[in-house]
């Protein structure tokens, strides 16, 4: 890359843990920097295992501050030092408090924000405070962004209907996926005492938070234990695991269920199961289900607001969104009908590297 093409890029995350918006920000910092490009990843707080994904020579900027607005005055001063041509957002809270440093200071960064979250659905009604402020803030502070990057169909509706933005601002762009990597990793040798019974094994792969409702699907299961052996794995930590754990007592499903906390490779284990289950109440587009795919393992969704649709088409099914009866139903219809050991599909080429990072490249142009 000549000197004249080469940009100086930052990305800002909130923390270095296993999350959907830090893991697809370190793949584009890492891919960007592999394109010839000078690449800072600026962390709120560095905590976390993702850190050892990054590739040497980007570097990274610790504000090691307990909350994102503790950041501003560190943000302003980063700006000015470093002077990024164009500066990568995601998460709502960061994204403002970006677009607002920017308004500051002069030459302002372009502001680049991927908005992965119909943010309607983001707060429960005890928080409806907290929603319509956060609302209100995106509305206005979202125009002052050099460019917004719509992680699918649904997040875009939403911020041309909800948040009334210009569409022409707008840019649809599916998280790339690096499905050769995945498939590498997914041939691992894993040894876990379900897979050793004669018995099906279903899995989830979720942030353990009432978004992704994992109760529902423990719910359903204690049902669907009644007729057939079925045990579940659930990849993932979060603010609702003691309540999941007592549920879990509760339902009598202690020898049934298993929280294997974050893991480095999932995938061997989404290879290996018989049915993946995404069971939330609203999405953006679910890496995991694209992850998934190319595992080629079966799939059931909740038909939740966002992207999970848009992800599986034909290559799985989609449930009512927090219907346990329907759920239960169609884990039972799954094991009932026997179908073959692997989902065999292409469908994750569409969310390829080659196909979506290009048009996170023309954004810099």
């Amino acid at each position: 890359m000549s000197l004249n093409n080469r940009k100086k890029l930052s990305f800002i995350i909130h923390s270095f843990e296993f999350g959907g918006a830090e893991k697809n920000m370190i793949m584009l910092a890492n891919l960007f920097y592999q394109k010839g490009h000078e690449v800072d990843i600026l962390v709120v707080n560095s905590k976390g295992q993702l850190k050892a994904s990054l590739l040497n020579g980007i570097k990274i900027i610790e504000f090691n501050k307990t909350r994102t607005i503790f950041c501003f005055i560190d943000l302003i001063k980063y700006f000015k030092l470093n002077n990024p041509n164009f500066h990568f957002t995601s998460i709502a809270h960061l994204n403002i408090l970006s677009i607002l440093c920017s308004l500051i200071i002069r030459p302002k960064p372009n502001i680049i924000v991927r908005e992965a979250n119909i943010f309607l659905y983001t707060f429960e009604i005890k928080n409806i405070l907290k929603k319509i402020f956060f609302k209100f803030l995106s509305k206005h502070l979202y125009k002052k962004a050099y460019k917004i990057v719509a992680i699918s169909d649904s997040v875009k509706n939403y911020l041309t209907s909800e948040l009334k933005l210009n569409n022409n601002k707008i840019v649809k762009i599916n998280n790339p996926v690096d499905h050769i990597n995945i498939k590498n990793k997914s041939k691992e040798i894993i040894e876990h005492k379900f897979f050793k019974r004669n018995e099906k094994v279903i899995l989830s792969v979720a942030s353990l938070t009432k978004q992704k409702n994992i109760q529902l699907l423990l719910k359903a299961l204690s049902k669907v234990v009644k007729k057939i052996n079925v045990n579940l794995l659930i990849i993932g930590t979060g603010e609702e695991y003691k309540s999941l754990k007592k549920l879990t007592q509760q339902l009598n499903l202690d020898d049934h269920v298993d929280f294997l906390g974050n893991l480095n490779n999932p995938y061997p284990y989404m290879k290996k199961c018989d049915l993946f289950i995404l069971s939330s109440i609203y999405e953006g587009l679910p890496n995991v289900l694209i992850e998934a795919l190319v595992c080629e393992t079966h799939i059931i969704a909740t038909d939740c607001p966002g992207g999970s649709s848009e992800i599986i088409k034909n290559y799985g099914k989609l449930v009512k969104s927090n219907d346990q009866d329907e759920l239960t139903k169609e884990i039972l219809s799954f094991f009932d009908k026997k179908l073959e050991k692997r989902n065999i599909n292409k469908r994750y080429l569409d969310f390829s590297i080659n196909n979506q990072f290009a048009k996170y490249e023309n954004l810099i142009i």
